[in-house]
């Protein structure tokens, strides 16, 4: 799930400096990445979430919860922040910039750790 988290911050990174860009296009629609709505709906639905072995010789995937869901990118059609029809809102996109970037930051930290705590235990405590 780690490994999901940094690539759905990765994709929202791209998508939010692509609205950015395009702040001054005319007619351009911003969009954004849904990925946590979605996640909670399959979990809350009941959805199967794991992958299925079609051996008994394969490995676990690892992958957990939620590995298989992927984000999805929307495009905002229904506002206009101008007259010439584009709707990027760039206080609100630099918001949300200075937020994934935290959670990025985040979630590399973490991963990190993890891998620190894997060579550990490959070392077996000796270095």
């Amino acid at each position: 799930m780690l490994q999901k988290g940094l690539d759905v911050a990765w994709t929202r990174n791209r998508v939010i400096a692509n609205n950015i860009a395009n702040a001054e296009t005319p007619n351009f629609k911003a969009s954004k990445v849904e990925f946590e709505s979605i996640l909670k709906s399959e979990l809350g639905g009941g959805g199967s979430m794991a992958m299925r072995k079609s051996s008994d010789k394969h490995m676990n995937s690892g992958g957990g919860v939620g590995s298989s869901i992927e984000p999805s990118v929307i495009q905002n059609q229904t506002t206009s922040m101008r007259t010439d029809g584009n709707n990027v809102d760039i206080e609100n996109e630099m918001t949300e910039l200075a937020k994934n970037n935290l959670l990025y930051q985040t979630l590399v930290q973490k991963a990190s750790k993890e891998m620190a705590k894997a060579r550990y235990i490959i070392s077996e405590g000796r270095g």
